[in-house]
């Protein structure tokens, strides 16, 4: 019987499967065998991330090296906001008709193409349909990772009431119940008879005003008539002959002697002329026809100083973001992404931020709750201060060696992307801010248990 392998945000735990098998009709199983607590928050990017992936695999080692189960064969528990979880309902369709239901189902509830995703289906006894999904890329990776640690992975499921018997491993086509039973063959019962029921006739009215058929045919014919007979007459009219042209005399015969008004007319246009070109001979270039100095971009750009300063404040113990998923910067838009307890908290963080000078049209939008964190984001409009100078041309090699300076790591794929400590990443930001330059976007975000990520854009 396989083991439960559990993943949550903070540990993972192996378990004992239920007496009748996992998975069962319900996500509960038995007591843990051993438990391993992590220093790192388990999400899909940890998955992907080169620094947090070793450090899985390494746990779950040590958790099979001290519960030294008997067999190695697990099914997988992974948090439930990892995937999506839908209830539908199942009409009784053929198996492709059933796979555009479900394909559609889907493309209403994600924001990518049901094409990056895996997704599998059990129908319960009300001929209900449980379905779950999971992006293909993610679901590769959990394979790579429980088969480096050591364990043989015979299935996936959400961590969620009444979805835990979905196996994501099993295809579309496959159902992880049994289907429901079929019917009885109790031949049914004679239809009641019942008399027809005779329709009403409708008669249709005559409008009024409507002319009768052959008036219209009268009308069509007259015009019939009448188009023939122009014709007729413009063929068989009598022409009249046209004139023989006449030679046209010589051009120097044509044209007219000068009069005197003639004269006096193109001597006084002559002076006008003269006149006219002398004065343009003299006149200064206007001033907005000297060359202009370059100006920085069109879009409203904020000042990199003002934006440090609200992330400063931002990250001080007396607000309540002490933890968050990203703090961004666009233009003149801001917006932070806090992880708190409970709604309430993020209105609180959302009035202090409020406070920040030059903070405007601040609003904050719930999004997500799950155990004891709740997820949203906190936006608002920050307005450049006329007191500052206007900021000037930023330069992408200039930001690439202050990096280096600060010990800032740079993805070889490119672009304006340094990851560091919050320290080094803070100093640099601040030394960017010193030199006025233009940034359009500038993103903070946490790169595991001690690094910070940003993302620079010009």
């Amino acid at each position: 019987m396989p083991l439960v392998l559990r993943w949550q945000t903070r540990e993972i735990s192996l378990h004992q499967g239920r007496a009748e098998g996992f998975p069962g009709t319900d996500p509960e199983v038995g007591s843990p065998l051993e438990t391993v607590a992590l220093d790192f928050d388990l999400s899909p990017l940890t998955l992907t991330s080169d620094d947090d992936r070793p450090r899985l695999v390494d746990a779950l080692r040590t958790l099979k090296e001290q519960s030294a189960p008997s067999e190695t064969a697990v099914h997988l528990l992974v948090p439930s906001i990892w995937g999506v979880a839908l209830h539908v309902p199942g009409p009784n369709l053929r198996p492709e008709e059933l796979a555009e239901h479900l394909h559609w189902e889907l493309s209403k509830a994600l924001l990518d193409p049901v094409d990056q995703y895996a997704y599998s289906y059990a129908r319960e006894k009300d001929c209900s349909i449980r379905l779950v999904a999971l992006r293909s890329r993610l679901l590769d990776l959990i394979r790579q990772v429980v088969s480096e640690s050591g364990f043989q992975l015979c299935g996936v499921f959400l961590d969620v009431d009444r979805f835990a018997h979905v196996n994501l491993l099993e295809t579309v086509f496959q159902s992880a119940v049994s289907p429901p039973p079929a019917p009885s063959p109790t031949p049914p019962p004679p239809p009641e008879f019942r008399p027809p029921i005779e329709e009403p006739v409708f008669r249709r009215e005559k409008p009024r005003g409507a002319q009768p058929p052959w008036f219209l045919a009268g009308v069509i014919i007259a015009g019939v008539l009448l188009v023939v007979m122009f014709g007729w007459m413009k063929l068989t009219g009598e022409r009249k002959p046209r004139p023989v042209p006449q030679p046209s005399p010589p051009l120097s015969q044509t044209k007219p002697e000068p009069t005197p008004a003639d004269t006096l007319r193109a001597a006084q246009t002559q002076q006008d002329t003269a006149r006219r070109d002398t004065a343009l001979a003299h006149v200064e270039p206007a001033p907005a026809q000297l060359a202009q100095p370059l100006k920085p971009a069109a879009f409203p750009c904020v000042q990199m100083s003002q934006r440090m300063a609200a992330l400063q404040k931002l990250l001080e113990d007396d607000f309540r973001i002490q933890k968050f998923e990203l703090i961004s910067f666009s233009g003149e838009r801001f917006l932070v992404q806090p992880v708190i307890r409970n709604a309430a908290e993020l209105e609180t963080a959302s009035s202090q931020i409020s406070t920040l000078p030059q903070l405007t049209e601040v609003k904050s939008q719930h999004s997500i709750s799950y155990g004891n964190v709740t997820k949203g984001s906190i936006s608002g409009k920050l307005t450049p201060d006329p007191t500052l100078a206007a900021p000037g041309q930023a330069s992408a090699d200039s930001l690439m060696s202050l990096a280096k300076k600060h010990g800032l790591k740079h993805p070889p794929a490119g672009g304006l992307i340094f990851t560091g400590k919050r320290a080094d990443v803070l100093s640099f930001l601040n030394e960017v801010a010193a030199q006025n330059g233009a940034i359009y976007r500038l993103i903070l975000m946490p790169w595991g248990t001690e690094l910070y990520r940003t993302v620079l854009e010009i």
